[in-house]
């Protein structure tokens, strides 16, 4: 079976979100929270944050088409 472009690019993202949700929750383990680490964690969060929004948008873009 052949994939698409648009469903390679939200697979894509959506392995990214993955590693970063991982990557947040091994620093929100961890047991000295430096200040960079703490500014790390908060754009982490923002950064799922906006990279959900981007999948879903993909996505309601590929029902459209």
């Amino acid at each position: 079976m052949v994939k698409s472009p648009s469903n390679e690019k939200i697979e894509e993202e959506e392995y990214s979100l993955k590693q970063a949700q991982d990557q947040l929750k091994d620093l929100r383990s961890k047991w000295i929270k430096l200040p960079s680490t703490l500014r790390f964690i908060e754009f982490l969060e923002y950064y799922i944050k906006e990279k959900k929004k981007f999948i879903q948008k993909l996505r309601d873009s590929k029902k459209k088409a």
